[in-house]
C-alpha cells in the first residue's frame, strides 16, 4: 500500500538469515522458554487475562501501553503460557478482559478494549455458546472489559453490524475440544475482534499452542511406533533411538515486533498501535542493534524473540535442536535463512531440515529427508526446523570453510536481511538472536530427522460428488440468512472465486494513504460456482468488492459431513498491487496451482502439490492460487471466517464469513 510521508509504497517481504558474527556485540541473555499449561487429565484448564501493561526488555528499557496476556498465576507479559495439549483433550479456558478503556487505536477505529480469542490452525468447532455457557473457537463473540472505569457497553466505533454480535461482560468461557485424531504440531492463539485485532496482536497479545509432541511425527534412527514401517525392531535399537532423542533440544521461538514511541526519560517507551511499515525509511541505525529508529529519533521498531532483545540459543556438543518458530507478527513477513559470513569471502547460506509448516509434517516416507536453505513465513505461519553441527559443518566443509567448525564454537546471528523494492515498503535489516553451536570433536547429533506423515497427508484424494446423498424425509437445509447452501459439482470442474482488492483511502486522499489520517480500505468478493478452464476467468469488477460485515454470510457451503468424500476447489485471486496472505479458519487446504505475479523472491514460496497442506498462503500482486479444501468433519459445521492474515488488511475489511451446513442432517 502507498503511504504519504511515512512509507514508500506497497507491501514487501522481510528476510531472515543467520550469519557468523565477527565483532558484533550480542546479548548474553539465554533464550527463555514460555511457561507451560498442561494436564494429564481429560482437559487443560487455563485462566487467561488480557490487560494493558508494561514490560521491561533488557537492552531496551521499559515499554508502556502494551497489550499483554497472562495465564494465572503468571503476570501478563510478552511471553505468555504455552498450552500443551494432547489430541482428544479439551482446553477449558476462562478469558478475562481487563484492558484499559478509551485508549486510541488511531485511524478512526474503535478503542481496542474489546477482545476475544482464536486458536489459529486448530481444526476445532466454531460453535457459539453451548448449554454449559462455553464457546468454541467462535470469532464473533465480543468480551467487554471489566477494568476500572469501563462502562460495559460496546464502543461507538463498533456500531452497526457489530452491535448484533453476542457480548460477554468481563469474561467469557470457552471449551476448545481437540479431536482425537488431530495432527500433532505447533499452533498459536490471539485476539480476533474485527478492526482492532492488529493493534492488540501488534502490541503483544499472542501465545503458543502445541498438540502432541514432535516425536509423534519424527524419529532419528528408528520409530518407537510399532505400526511405523521404520519401527525399532529390538530393545537395542529402541535404546539407541531414546538416547538420540535425549540429545535433541527443543526451543520455541515467537517472532514478535513492536513499534514504539520514545518517552520523556531515558529507557522509557510506549507502544504505538498505528502500524507504519515505513517507520525506518532512511534510518541509520546499525542492524546489529536489534531495532531501528525513525530519522528524527522519536520512534523505534523493535524486533524481539520471545519478548527478548537479541537472546542467545546454545547448541551443545553432540546435540541437535528443533526450532519451533511462530511468526506472531501482526503484519511482517519473513524468509528464514542460515547465513555464514566468511572473512574475505562470499557469504554461505547453510542448510536446515524443514520438519513441518503450519502444523503439517513434511513426510520423508517416500524420499530421503531433504534440507532447505530458506523457508517463507507469512504472518501467522509456523515452521519447525532441525539444525545440528553435522548439517552445518558438513555443508561448510563442502564449500571450503571447514575451519569455521574446527576453530571453536560456531557463532551465528539470526538476522533479518531486509529488503527494499521499487515503489514498495522498506523492511529494515535486523539482528534478532544469536546461535552458538559447539563443534570440534565430530561427535555430532544425527544429520537429519525422519518424518512420518500427519493425518492430512495420508488422506486419500476425495471422490468427486455432484450432490450430497439425502433422504426425502429431511427438510432442506438453510443458511443463517435464509438462503440455500450450495454444493459444487467437482466432476464438472466447478470452483468458487475469491478475489482480494485494495480500495481507496477512507477520506479520499489522492496519491497515497497516510496510516494515521487516511487509512486505506480493503475488500473481498466471493463468486461461484464457476467452471474451471485453466485460469480464473474475468476480473471481478471493482463495484463487487465489499468490506467485511459480521451479519452477512458471503459463502454458504452445503457439505455431507462425515462421508469423507466432499471437497471444493477455490481460486483466490489477488487483484491488488501488493502481497496478500490467505487464511481460512477450522481447515487446512492444499495449494494445487499458482499463477505468479510480481512478488519478490519467488523461489521462497512453499511447494504447490497435492498433499502440501497449509492454513496460510501468500498470493502475489496480480497472481492467484488454486486450492482444494475439504469439508468432511463435524468441527467445520458453523460460521467462521476467511481473510488476509496481514492484520492491517483484515482490520480494514479484507475478511468474509463462511457458513458450513451439514446436508445429511
Amino acid at each position: 500500500m502507498r503511504h504519504l510521508s511515512r512509507s514508500a509504497g506497497k507491501r514487501a517481504i522481510t528476510f531472515l538469515a543467520m550469519h557468523v558474527m565477527f565483532g558484533v556485540q550480542a546479548s548474553q541473555e539465554p533464550l527463555r522458554e514460555p511457561p507451560v499449561r498442561a494436564s494429564a487429565g481429560p482437559s487443560v484448564s487455563v485462566t487467561l487475562t488480557a490487560s494493558n501493561g508494561s514490560a521491561t526488555v533488557p537492552g531496551i528499557g521499559r515499554i508502556d501501553g502494551l497489550y499483554l496476556y497472562g495465564a494465572s498465576p503468571q503476570t501478563p507479559g510478552l511471553l505468555p503460557a504455552l498450552w500443551r495439549v494432547r489430541a482428544g483433550q479439551h482446553v477449558r479456558l476462562t478469558l478475562k478482559n481487563r484492558l484499559t478503556c478509551g485508549l486510541s487505536a488511531g485511524e478512526g477505529r474503535a478503542p481496542p478494549d474489546e477482545t476475544n480469542i482464536h486458536t489459529h490452525g486448530l481444526i476445532v468447532s466454531p460453535h457459539t455458546k453451548n448449554a454449559q455457557g462455553r464457546y468454541g473457537d467462535f470469532a464473533f463473540v465480543i468480551v467487554e472489559s471489566q477494568a476500572a472505569g469501563c462502562t460495559g457497553t460496546m464502543a461507538s466505533g463498533h456500531a452497526g453490524h457489530m452491535a448484533m454480535l453476542p457480548t460477554e461482560q468481563g469474561q467469557a468461557q470457552y471449551d476448545i475440544a481437540v479431536p482425537a485424531d488431530h495432527p500433532s504440531g505447533l499452533y498459536w492463539y490471539h485476539p480476533h475482534v474485527h478492526s482492532i485485532s492488529g493493534a492488540q496482536v501488534g502490541g503483544g497479545m499472542s501465545g503458543l499452542i502445541t498438540v502432541g509432541d514432535i516425536w509423534d511425527y519424527a524419529y532419528l534412527t528408528c520409530s518407537l511406533d510399532p505400526a511405523s514401517p521404520g519401527h525399532c525392531g529390538s530393545a537395542v535399537t529402541r535404546q539407541r533411538e531414546a538416547q538420540a532423542r535425549a540429545r535433541t533440544d527443543v526451543h520455541h521461538l515467537m517472532l514478535k515486533d513492536l513499534q514504539l514511541t520514545r518517552g520523556t526519560s531515558p529507557g522509557r517507551w510506549s507502544y504505538n498501535p498505528i502500524f507504519d511499515p515505513g517507520l525506518c525509511d532512511g534510518s541509520t541505525t546499525a542492524p546489529s542493534q536489534g531495532f531501528c529508529d525513525a530519522t528524527d529519533g522519536s520512534r523505534r521498531w523493535l524486533f524481539t524473540v520471545n519478548g527478548q532483545h537479541l537472546p542467545r540459543i546454545d547448541l551443545g556438543a553432540g546435540r541437535g535442536a528443533v526450532l519451533r518458530i511462530a511468526n506472531v507478527s501482526a503484519n511482517v513477513t519473513h524468509i528464514l535463512r542460515l547465513r555464514a559470513d566468511r572473512q574475505g569471502g562470499t557469504p554461505l547460506y547453510l542448510p536446515f531440515q524443514v520438519m513441518a509448516v503450519d502444523g503439517v509434517a513434511k513426510s520423508t516416507a517416500t524420499q530421503r529427508p531433504a534440507t532447505s536453505r530458506q523457508v517463507l513465513m507469512m504472518p501467522a505461519s509456523r515452521a519447525e526446523l532441525y539444525v545440528s553441527a553435522a548439517i552445518l559443518c558438513k555443508d561448510l566443509a563442502a564449500h571450503g570453510a571447514a575451519q569455521l567448525c574446527s576453530s571453536g564454537p560456531l557463532r551465528l546471528v539470526l538476522e533479518q536481511k531486509g529488503l527494499a523494492q521499487p515503489d514498495a515498503d522498506t523492511w529494515p535489516p535486523m539482528d534478532l538472536a544469536t546461535l552458538q553451536v559447539a563443534t570440534g570433536a565430530g561427535d555430532f547429533a544425527d544429520e537429519v530427522l525422519n518424518i512420518a506423515a500427519t493425518r492430512p497427508d495420508t488422506t486419500a484424494p476425495p471422490a468427486p460428488v455432484s450432490a450430497p446423498v439425502r433422504s426425502a424425509a429431511l427438510a432442506a437445509p438453510a443458511c443463517d440468512d435464509g438462503s440455500t447452501p450450495t454444493t459444487l459439482d467437482a466432476a464438472a470442474g466447478q470452483y468458487r472465486l475469491i478475489a482480494l482488492k485494495n480500495g481507496a483511502c477512507i477520506n479520499g486522499t489522492a496519491g497515497g494513504c497516510d496510516p494515521a489520517t487516511a487509512p486505506e480500505v480493503f475488500g473481498m468478493v466471493t463468486e461461484g460456482p464457476r467452471t474451471w478452464s485453466g485460469a480464473p476467468g474475468d476480473v471481478v469488477p471493482t463495484q463487487s468488492y465489499r468490506e467485511f460485515a459480521h451479519d452477512r454470510v458471503d459463502m454458504c457451503v452445503g457439505a455431507p459431513i462425515g462421508t469423507h468424500d466432499y471437497a471444493e476447489t477455490w481460486v483466490v485471486s489477488n487483484q491488488s498491487g501488493e502481497l496478500h496472505n490467505f487464511h481460512v479458519h477450522q481447515s487446512k487446504f492444499e495449494v494445487l496451482a499458482t499463477s505468479r505475479g510480481a512478488a519478490p523472491d519467488v523461489a521462497a514460496l512453499p511447494p504447490t502439490k497435492e498433499g502440501a497442506f497449509h492454513d496460510t498462503y501468500p498470493i502475489d500482486p496480480g497472481g492467484w492460487i488454486k486450492l482444494r479444501i475439504r469439508f468432511d468433519r463435524p468441527e467445520q459445521v458453523g460460521r467462521f471466517v476467511y481473510h488476509c492474515h496481514i492484520l492491517e488488511h483484515e482490520d480494514k475489511g479484507m475478511m468474509s464469513v463462511i457458513q458450513v451446513v451439514d446436508t445429511t442432517h
